[in-house]
């Protein structure tokens, strides 16, 4: 009965009058921004497209018998005349490539029904022969009009810039013969069906896909039109193929939703009152959708992959120690390599095979640690931007550490125990900087990040190398690295619980100590808003550490009290440097580190009344208290 549902709805378009040059046409419009074969379309309309579609439709779930007398059928010839006629596939492809590149009315059906033929069973057996680029590039065109325009600011006195934000649409993005938003949202949503099921072979079909749903995900029209995009972009990542194909893809659409991630799709000079809804809710939709890329992907995503290195790639040399670089010498042809420059050239290379050589590439393929520390180091220096990236940053890294907290304890079969013992970026241990537990004048004690091969404190794998990442970002010349990297502590402080899903309570005070380790040395910095942010870190971090139970009062005496331990942090000095300080921020923070290390010291570590006004300095307090700031 399907099959002649089908069968009736191709002959209602006569398609046994279209000529066999329309095939030739569709193939060499391969790389064409406009599709016209010459189909002539007057005897097609509007709702026998919508029959079609509906028919190829009602065909999802049937036997493999209807299927494969279906596709039988499309490969017969469409009539009996001289000259030869093409099959009935070929010239149904040919209509409704014209239906979708012609235009008009006839638009949204003829993709609807060209989708609903790429997607009914058995069509993957005939893929090079049904699935056509050039249709595919016409629909996501006829899915800009999903997009919306660009927010303009007011400048009217009395009204806020985003508040009163408009939508406007500029003439050259609108697109001709497009329908209704509901049409289209239709349309966009047997796209996302489409590619969950199919997918694209294509690197260059998924590279226009990506791109043209990216930019319904930065700019949507609603937030129906936001989740139909993601969900098409999850499903092209999840048809991507193997773990290789997977990470690519992964990667592309990552580096496409990006601006939208970041906030950054939208010209904004100025910035008044919130952030505006349009950009909250994109960046909403990649978060989600990177997140569930994470879950669905845990092997191919939190796994680093080193690159390799061709055979055929150059080697760089590297000098001995104390030794100049060595110049580069021009290639000898084989006339010049013989008489008395012969045993010159033997000796030159003898030379450069004795010298230590590495390969140029050393990089390692880590996607979602690498979209972290991308955004830490490109995210915008504008307070509202930097704090949504941190948020986006620390959820990303809750994420990952409950993925590979659940994958470890479904038996190991992900990339944390896969990786034990291979927590570290490949740098050598004397690359990592320096973190001293002192405040920054008397610095004395300094601790370093784990040494490779000692077991991950978090339990996560990918955490652990992003930590190692944030400790080098702390250390950064740029200011606004620092201060983002301080905002990033913060948020990890925060949510240290969601961090170490797997590991005890020890394990989570080991965490917030290196996270406290690392924000004791910014309380030095020469940024005030960098000391006021890390000397509120500090505070947090004790607080943290006192939420951990008893089995961290140790750990707190040790730090807190006494003085030569290596681990030692010198609060009264740092509450000093502070009160003292000549900024407003930096001086708030210092009551701020007083309100939370009091009842630590009281209830946690038991000190007395007289030791307790005797652990800071009380003439800085009074001091405080007449500041006028």
């Amino acid at each position: 009965e399907e099959v002649v549902r089908v069968k009736a709805a191709c002959k209602a378009l006569r398609l046994d009058r279209v000529d066999t040059g329309a095939w030739t046409a569709l193939r060499e419009a391969q790389s064409a921004f406009s599709l016209d074969l010459g189909v002539d379309l007057r005897r097609v309309t509007a709702p026998s497209l919508v029959e079609l579609g509906a028919a190829l439709g009602a065909l999802a779930g049937c036997a493999e018998d209807v299927s494969s007398e279906l596709w039988e059928w499309l490969g017969s010839p469409a009539s009996d005349r001289d000259g030869g006629a093409m099959p009935w596939c070929r010239a149904l492809i040919a209509v409704l490539a014209q239906a979708v590149g012609g235009g008009g009315d006839l638009t949204l059906p003829g993709a609807s029904a060209y989708l609903a033929l790429v997607a009914a069973p058995g069509a993957d057996r005939q893929w090079t022969s049904v699935f056509h680029q050039p249709i595919f590039r016409q629909i996501l065109r006829a899915l800009r009009g999903l997009r919306r325009g660009d927010l303009r600011q007011r400048r009217d006195k009395g009204d806020t810039a985003n508040e009163t934000a408009e939508e406007e649409k500029s003439e050259e993005e609108e697109e001709p013969g497009v329908f209704g938003p509901g049409a289209s949202l239709e349309l966009l949503s047997q796209v996302a069906a489409f590619c969950e099921l199919r997918g694209l072979s294509s690197a260059e079909a998924v590279a226009l896909a990506v791109d043209e749903l990216a930019a319904l995900v930065a700019k949507p029209l609603d937030e129906a039109v936001g989740r139909q995009a993601t969900a098409a972009l999850a499903g092209l990542v999840a048809r991507a193929g193997g773990p290789d194909e997977v990470r690519r893809a992964a990667a592309a659409v990552i580096r496409a939703t990006m601006p939208a991630l970041m906030m950054t799709q939208e010209r904004l000079t100025s910035l008044q009152g919130s952030m505006p809804r349009p950009l909250q809710q994109a960046r909403s939709s990649v978060l989600g959708l990177v997140r569930g890329l994470i879950r669905s992907h845990p092997s191919s995503l939190l796994t680093p992959h080193r690159a390799k290195v061709s055979e055929e790639e150059d080697e760089e040399e590297v000098p001995a120690d104390g030794e100049a670089a060595p110049r580069k010498r021009p290639r000898r042809r084989d006339d010049e390599s013989s008489g008395e420059g012969g045993e010159a050239a033997v000796a030159v290379e003898v030379e450069k095979k004795a010298r230590r050589k590495r390969p140029r590439s050393r990089a390692f393929d880590d996607p979602i640690v690498a979209t972290m520390e991308l955004l830490c180091v490109v995210a915008p220096d504008r307070s509202e931007w930097r704090s949504y990236t941190a948020d986006s940053v620390v959820t990303l890294l809750s994420e990952v550490a409950s993925v590979e907290c659940q994958a470890a304890a479904r038996g190991g079969s992900a990339p944390t125990r896969r990786l034990a013992g291979k927590t570290r970026d490949p740098v050598a241990p004397s690359e990592e900087p320096a973190l001293p537990e002192a405040d920054g004048a008397d610095a004395s004690q300094v601790e370093t990040a784990p040494a490779q091969g000692e077991a991950a404190s978090t339990g996560s794998a990918a955490v652990e190398r992003f930590l190692a990442f944030l400790a080098r970002l702390l250390e950064c010349e740029r200011v606004s690295c620092r201060v983002l990297a301080t905002e990033v502590s913060l948020g990890a402080l925060e949510r240290s619980e969601a961090l170490t899903p797997c590991g005890s309570a020890a394990s989570r005070a080991e965490l917030v100590r290196r996270l406290l380790v690392a924000l004791v040395r910014r309380c030095s910095d020469a940024v005030p808003s960098v000391r006021s942010r890390a000397l509120g870190g500090v505070a947090g971090a004790l607080q943290s550490l006192a939420k951990c139970g008893a089995s961290t009062r140790e750990l707190l005496h040790t730090m807190v009290l006494e003085r030569g331990h290596d681990r030692h942090v010198d609060l009264p000095a740092l509450f000093r440097a502070a009160a003292l300080d000549d900024k407003p921020s930096a001086r708030r923070s210092a009551l701020s580190l007083l309100d939370a290390a009091l009842p630590i010291l009281k209830a946690h570590l038991c000190l007395s009344d007289d030791a307790l006004a005797a652990f800071f300095d009380i003439r800085l307090l009074a001091s405080l208290s007449a500041d006028e700031s």
